[in-house]
């Protein structure tokens, strides 16, 4: 039965030289400890890049399954513990001062408006995004800065205590392959104090309570080194897939909006420890999928039939 519903299509996105956006882009990554530093360029599946902050010292490196032959990221996603992600963001750091727990937060953000770019019914993704991933996700969409942050101990995929002033070839080792625990008895002795579950999962679950978090410390001067990484987010086919439903991404994506930007930070004080940017950018590799996106016709939406997607989505509420 015909709905009434239209979907437009979404018109091609323009390089200055006449050719479709969609036709050049390039993934590439990049990251910087500071908010004011020029970011470095990272090697996807490739090696960490050491960076040192005014708040930090970090060992970081960015993994996207399938996104080249590389052993390095063959092997990361060949981990019992990965092997459902679809791309890693792993690094080690050590904090320069304490942090409490409840202050630290990672996620994303942006530095201007993408409110005209989100679809209709887009606060209905949005709470069964968090219903369905993580309740303790705060959404910030609509304002000049949009933004989406969780605390950091729920949100990490692991999360493993380290040594005590490590040095720099020690920070590389520990964001190789990064599994949750404690690399020796004084850091298994720092977790079990502070009362941190042994898997991941008890660990998500037993700081979303928020006086739990508060009694944890990332302590100043010890490495801690985090996985982060999911199968929801797949950065080959900028789509987003959930139980029940896909959200292409890319037609959100123009010469403004060409960014992912994972941000670590403390949300009380402001300080930054670690920005990690994953963009595309004009390049000589052309992806069939952006070629297949411009010749469908694409809903604005999530790229199905308004109906099907809203009842998709409506059925997980």
């Amino acid at each position: 039965m015909d709905s009434g519903f239209k979907p437009d299509p979404i018109p091609p996105l323009q390089h200055p030289d006449g050719v479709a956006w969609g036709d050049v882009y390039k993934l590439k990554a990049s990251a910087a400890a500071n908010i004011e530093d020029a970011l470095q360029a990272l090697p996807i599946n490739g090696q960490a890049i050491h960076l040192d902050g005014d708040w930090a010292s970090v060992n970081v490196t960015v993994r996207i399954k399938d996104h080249d032959q590389s052993a390095i990221g063959h092997h990361y996603f060949q981990q019992p513990w990965t092997k459902k992600n679809k791309f890693s963001i792993s690094f080690s750091i050590v904090f320069h001062r304490d942090v409490n727990g409840n202050d630290l937060v990672w996620g994303n953000e942006f530095d201007h408006s993408i409110a005209k770019k989100l679809p209709r019914g887009f606060d209905i993704i949005a709470r069964s995004v968090k219903k369905m991933v993580e309740p303790t996700m705060e959404l910030d969409a609509y304002s000049d800065k949009p933004s989406i942050f969780c605390p950091a101990l729920v949100s990490w995929s692991q999360l493993r205590i380290g040594r005590e002033a490590p040095t720099v070839d020690q920070m590389l080792k520990g964001s190789t392959f990064v599994q949750e625990g404690a690399d020796n008895e004084r850091a298994l002795e720092l977790r079990n104090k502070m009362g941190m579950p042994e898997s991941p999962e008890a660990r998500k679950a037993h700081y979303r309570k928020e006086s739990n978090r508060k009694d944890f410390w990332f302590f100043a001067g010890i490495q801690h080194s985090v996985d982060f990484g999911n199968s929801y987010l797949d950065m080959q086919e900028l789509r987003l897939s959930l139980p029940g439903f896909n959200f292409p991404v890319y037609h959100l994506v123009d010469e403004e909006t060409c960014e992912l930007r994972f941000t670590l930070k403390n949300k009380v004080t402001g300080q930054v420890y670690l920005i990690v940017v994953l963009s595309l950018d004009p390049g000589a590799r052309v992806d069939e999928f952006y070629r297949d996106r411009q010749q469908a016709v694409i809903n604005r939406n999530v790229g199905m039939t308004e109906e099907v997607w809203m009842r998709q989505l409506m059925a997980g509420q």
